[in-house]
């Protein structure tokens, strides 16, 4: 039952996380204006899916790797 208990939140904090970085870089990543932002919309979904589903990885150094990119991005976009 914990093993539930631990993906549901898992997963629940993946989905806030990408609904505030949606939120912060929305159109820019979503309008896929070049192949930069069309491949960063891949790698979101893709560091998203492991954080919610992969329990074998720790959520909070996948965090620090998707923040990361995040702030790469938002660094390289100006």
């Amino acid at each position: 039952m914990e093993e539930y208990l631990i993906a549901i939140s898992r997963t629940m904090g993946s989905f806030i996380l990408l609904t505030i970085v949606t939120l912060l870089t929305g159109k820019h990543i979503n309008s896929h204006k070049n192949h930069y932002s069309y491949a960063l919309s891949i790698t979101i979904g893709s560091f998203i899916a492991n954080m919610g589903f992969n329990t074998k990885l720790n959520f909070f150094e996948m965090l620090a790797s998707f923040l990361s990119l995040i702030l790469l991005f938002s660094l390289a976009s100006f």
